[in-house]
């Protein structure tokens, strides 16, 4: 099977955190992901909204990681 490499897209807007999310959010892919993933919980808004629409495959590591 294919790999397909996981990733996010993060936009503000009207004070809101969009997160937009894709690809396979397993253990293959944490470490790529993490100090991204760190940067964007430092984002400081008063709400969030997750679009995960797009992960394919979602794991424990992947979960925790969201």
């Amino acid at each position: 099977m294919a790999e397909n490499r996981a990733w996010y897209e993060t936009s503000i807007e009207a004070g809101c955190l969009v997160f937009v999310a894709g690809g396979d959010w397993t253990i293959d892919h944490a470490r790529s992901l993490d100090a991204g993933l760190r940067s964007v919980a430092a984002t400081r808004v008063d709400r969030a909204e997750l679009r995960l629409d797009g992960i394919d495959r979602l794991d424990t590591a992947g979960a925790w990681l969201l």
